[in-house]
C-alpha cells in the first residue's frame, strides 16, 4: 500500500519539461501508474489542477485493495521543486477522502471509520515529505520517490500520462 500511497504525489520528465515535470497536466493529460495498457488499467491515476506558477492540486485515486475494490481518492496540494513534485501526505485530506468499495461511492458517515484506519495505518509517513522524480527508460516513464530527502528504491513504478477520453481506470 505504501506504493501506492506514494503516488499521491507525482508526475512526467522528458528533457523540455525537466523544470515542470506536470508540463502534460495543462494540456488535460492523467497520469497512470503502472498501466497494463491492455485491459486499460492503473494501480493509481493522477491529475493535477494548477493553483499558482508552481503549485497544483493533485487528485489521486488509488487502489487500496482489490477486494471489494476498495478505491481511495484523495485530493492534496503539491509543488513543483528542482524539477520533482513534493508533498505531503497529510491525515486531514485523507479523513477528507471519498472511498468507493465494489462500485459504490460511501457516505462520509460510511466511510469516516474507513478512512480513520487508513490514516492509522499510514502514521510513519505522515507529515513526511515525498518528492517524485521522473525518468525516462528503456520501458517509459519511471517514477522515484523520496521520503524527506532519502530515495526509496523499493517504491520505483512505471507510469504514463494518458489521456481522460482513453479509457484507464483504477481497477484490480
Amino acid at each position: 500500500m505504501l506504493f501506492a500511497l506514494l503516488a499521491l504525489t507525482a508526475s512526467n520528465t522528458s528533457a523540455d519539461t525537466s523544470m515542470n515535470p506536470l508540463q502534460e497536466a495543462r494540456n488535460g493529460s492523467v497520469q497512470c501508474y503502472q498501466p497494463d495498457d491492455q485491459q486499460r488499467t492503473c494501480q493509481s491515476i493522477a491529475s493535477y489542477v494548477p493553483t499558482g506558477r508552481t503549485t497544483y492540486a493533485n487528485k489521486a485515486v488509488v487502489l487500496l485493495s482489490p477486494n471489494g475494490p476498495v478505491i481511495l481518492e484523495t485530493i492534496t496540494p503539491v509543488t513543483v521543486r528542482a524539477g520533482a513534485v513534493c508533498g505531503f501526505i497529510r491525515a486531514e485530506d485523507v479523513r477528507a477522502g471519498k472511498l468507493h468499495v465494489a462500485g459504490k461511492l460511501l457516505t462520509d458517515a460510511e466511510a469516516a471509520p474507513m478512512l480513520g484506519q487508513v490514516v492509522q495505518s499510514m502514521n510513519g509517513i505522515m507529515g513526511q515529505e515525498i518528492c517524485t522524480s521522473y525518468v525516462q527508460t528503456a520501458d517509459g516513464l519511471t517514477a522515484k520517490a523520496t521520503m524527506d530527502g532519502v530515495y526509496q528504491a523499493g517504491a520505483d513504478q512505471r507510469v504514463k500520462w494518458v489521456q481522460p477520453a482513453d479509457g484507464y481506470s483504477v481497477t484490480p
